[in-house]
């Protein structure tokens, strides 16, 4: 009976431990200036809002971030890249400031960036200079 108990116990701990590990990226995240929001990937496109030419780096925002430079991490706290805020989204949610949308040369690409993320991230804002 007593194995059992601590059987049980250790279970219990080790799920807790899960637990607060999975928790830790949204506290570390949040507590350096990071943003949880939605993402999406594109890969049309000729021109940006800025007008500049669409290109691997970019992504569209807010016109808020306009300019700025997004540094974008999964959920769980893998780095994925630094992108240029150089295109206005074509839905209300980019627009809004409550996705980012990150631009690929492929479709393929962007299928692959969906899976890393399961469209959710991490955003901390840089502004640009120059």
């Amino acid at each position: 009976m007593r194995k059992i108990g601590y059987a049980i116990i250790v279970i219990v701990v080790a799920l807790l431990i899960t637990a607060q590990a999975k928790a830790e990226p949204a506290t570390l995240f949040s507590e350096n200036g990071f943003i949880q929001m939605k993402t999406t990937a594109y890969c049309c496109g000729e021109i940006t809002y800025n007008g500049s030419k669409v290109h691997y780096g970019g992504c569209a925002s807010s016109l808020d971030h306009l300019g700025d430079m997004a540094i974008i991490y999964t959920t769980d706290g893998k780095y994925i890249g630094t992108f240029e805020c150089n295109d206005l989204g074509g839905t209300d949610a980019i627009r809004n400031g409550y996705v980012i949308d990150v631009y690929f040369p492929t479709y393929e690409e962007c299928e692959q960036y969906m899976i890393l993320t399961q469209g959710g991230c991490f955003v901390k804002y840089v502004k640009g200079v120059g």
